[in-house]
């Protein structure tokens, strides 16, 4: 049996293998064509007191859905992209921008017209939007054409996103049937196939039986009728669509508050990973579309909120609809790294607070100690390969008096402050604990790392910190040494060098 993800590292290693291998998401719902105007302004307009935009550049980009799909193939997994458009220009542009980013299927209905945004765009600067949008319902043949196109693919579906709009393609009929397949398939390949929906409109009732919903704060308020302020207040309307219209779990996303997940026994509050918001467009395509690949890909679904959470603040930081690649994801946590470097040294509470929000976000932690007494290339293998083995690192010092105690009364040679500094410079450290203890127990206990890493040179010996690691199922890994080096035969070293004046 495959064991679920237990950390980022998992799931971008698995995004970075052969696309061919990965599972497929089946993506459903209203597509625009984002159309933006790009140029500059040199005066105003003698005909009215408008400014003349001088246009350079014309980019066109998909939207709603499409960017749920664009999402999805950016992250490095499979999408099919089933919609409903007109048959125009913008239709076949809509078509031609989703099979190259993946799989689609574009139903083409001449009594609709195509949904397009246009931005006008100066210095980066948003002036204007026009929007041509006309909602109306599905004829009966093109929701018969948009059920048939999910029936073609659902067998090959490891998940289900609904992109609603509220432009007339997921109606209430087109949400049951999709349900009814999946559940079908469900029984018959026996594979779970999560149902995600980014809804509209104040009716969440018509969402019944689909597994995850994603609302925004406001939309969360709206539909419920109840305020969505404060980590309680969402919680309450969140249970309160729950209970009344049949949904299994909310995702609500909270802008500068970051997101929480609710079921109907727990709540799971992850805050904002933006560093800069430039723009909020297309935030929520990334969230659900993050989400999904993380849940397709086996990660348990506080890890998925984690991962989406990550991505989403990563495409706010962007002009426009934009994307989030697993470079990227890796590039962020390399940087929320080295922002640290001058706060890792921490008091055994402080760290149990950090470490408590480290697993909240789904983060491995792993664990190693030493004195660090003379850094030297054999520390910083040990180092390197633990950072590779977790995704935060945590390294317990031993202080002043516990070097004394084991090594004697001529060590340390360097005070505890100088060693800690040292170790915080380090990109692989995210933590420095001092313990004055004979061993690090103390620290294990409070911790509980997912996975202790000591030296090649332990591997043989059973100490009380690995015996402990094993009681409560935690990993015990060994790290192999760079043969040469250690602080002992460096002090040797220079006694035994000659006497300068």
């Amino acid at each position: 049996m495959t064991l679920p993800l237990r950390n980022f590292s998992e799931i971008i290693h698995l995004l970075s293998t052969d696309r061919a291998t990965l599972p497929t998401v089946l993506c459903v719902g209203d597509v625009i064509l984002d159309r933006y105007l790009k140029g500059h302004i040199e005066r105003v307009s003698r005909e009215a007191p408008v400014p003349i935009v001088l246009s350079d550049a014309v980019d066109e980009t998909l939207g709603g859905g499409g960017n749920v799909h664009k999402n999805l193939c950016a992250l490095g997994i499979n999408s099919h992209l089933i919609s409903v458009v007109g048959a125009d220009n913008e239709g076949n542009t809509i078509e031609q921008l989703a099979t190259q980013s993946g799989g689609c299927t574009m139903i083409k209905d001449s009594g609709r017209d195509t949904v397009v945004k246009t931005r006008i765009v100066c210095d980066m600067q948003q002036l204007l939007r026009v929007d041509r949008e006309r909602p109306r319902p599905l004829s009966q043949a093109g929701e018969q054409q948009l059920i048939a196109a999910v029936d073609q693919q659902i067998a090959s579906a490891a998940a289900v996103i609904l992109s609603d709009y509220a432009l007339g393609i997921i109606n209430q009929s087109v949400i049951r049937a999709i349900v009814r397949r999946v559940e079908e398939e469900r029984q018959r390949s026996q594979r779970p196939i999560p149902i995600l929906v980014d809804p509209k409109g104040t009716d969440f009732g018509r969402y019944r039986g689909v597994d995850f919903v994603t609302p925004n704060r406001q939309e969360l308020g709206i539909a419920t009728g109840m305020p969505t302020e404060t980590d309680e207040e969402i919680i309450a309307a969140a249970r309160n669509l729950i209970t009344r219209c049949g949904i299994h779990n909310i995702l609500a996303t909270r802008s500068e508050k970051g997101m929480t997940l609710v079921t109907a026994t727990d709540a799971h509050h992850l805050p904002t990973e933006a560093l800069e918001v430039f723009d909020v467009a297309g935030a929520g395509d990334t969230v659900i579309a993050s989400f999904a690949t993380a849940l397709v890909l086996r990660a348990a679904p506080q890890l998925a909120v984690a991962f989406s959470n990550r991505a989403a603040g990563i495409v706010v930081g962007k002009h426009g609809t934009a994307t989030a690649t697993p470079a990227e994801l890796l590039q962020r946590a390399s940087t929320r790294r080295r922002r640290r470097a001058n706060e890792k040294l921490l008091s055994l509470p402080m760290a149990q607070t950090r470490i408590a929000q480290w697993r909240r976000e789904g983060l491995k932690v792993g664990f190693t100690n030493g004195c660090f007494d003379l850094l030297h290339p054999g520390h910083l293998q040990l180092l390197q390969e633990s950072a590779l083995r977790c995704d935060r690192l945590v390294v317990g010092m031993n202080g002043d008096s516990s070097v004394t105690a084991l090594k004697g009364d001529s060590r340390p040679i360097q005070h505890e402050a100088t060693r800690a500094m040292m170790l915080s410079s380090l990109s692989e450290v995210d933590m420095v604990i001092i313990f004055n203890e004979s061993h690090a127990t103390v620290v294990l206990e409070a911790i509980c790392p997912d996975v202790y890493l000591k030296g090649g040179d332990y591997e043989s010996v059973e100490t009380q910190e690995s015996r402990f690691v094993r009681s409560y199922h935690g990993a015990v890994d060994f790290i192999p040494l760079a043969s040469g080096y250690s602080t002992t035969s460096l002090i040797e070293r220079i006694k035994a060098l000659p006497a300068t004046d």
